[in-house]
């Protein structure tokens, strides 16, 4: 089975990410699609992240439309930051690479900064690394073996979704429905 890992803070999560993932289980292709919000990011500033279980209620609403995707808390069991090769030795063990290929799932806004990662050569070990253009950023970037798989992006990003919240601005169109509606129930990114 081909399974994809797709992480990220997604604070909030939007139809890019959407995107990104249908693209991943079309082009790659995909059996399943595993997103992985992480609880602390190594590589963000805390002080704008909203809380994991709101991001991960966010996640879990956005993606229910898709009988190959699902959620994981696997990093948010953690109040330390989530190392993508720490997630893909667990996912290794849930699923034998006997009978399982995993991906690893990343826009190209990721590829400069990748042989920082901790262990990055141990995730190009556990997962094929996929990298997915993102708008602004290019695929040359890469470095190491992974597939690169240059896709039509979508302009949204999380920093401006929640710049229009703030404002007073419509997310409609940005964001799924079910998050957008949970994000204006509870006042998220005042």
């Amino acid at each position: 089975m081909n399974i994809g890992v797709l992480g990220g803070t997604f604070n909030p999560i939007h139809e890019g990410h959407l995107h990104l993932a249908r693209e991943a289980c079309r082009e790659i292709p995909l059996d399943r699609l595993i997103w992985v919000p992480t609880a602390v990011s190594p590589f963000k500033s805390q002080e704008k992240l909203l809380d994991a279980e709101m991001r991960y209620e966010m996640v879990r609403l956005a993606i229910q439309g898709d009988p190959r995707w699902e959620i994981s808390d696997l990093e948010l069991k953690t109040d330390s930051p989530s190392y993508t090769v720490e997630t893909l030795e667990e996912l290794t063990k849930r699923f034998p690479p006997s009978e399982h290929k995993l991906y690893l799932i990343i826009g190209s806004d990721h590829l400069e900064h990748f042989p920082e990662w901790k262990n990055a050569s141990r995730i190009l070990k556990l997962a094929e690394v996929v990298a997915m253009t993102r708008p602004g950023f290019s695929l040359r970037a890469a470095r190491g073996p992974m597939r690169l798989i240059p896709i039509t992006g979508v302009n949204i990003s999380s920093s401006k979704i929640r710049k229009e919240l703030k404002a007073g601005n419509s997310i409609e169109k940005l964001v799924p429905a079910p998050a957008a509606e949970y994000i204006q129930r509870k006042g998220l990114y005042r």
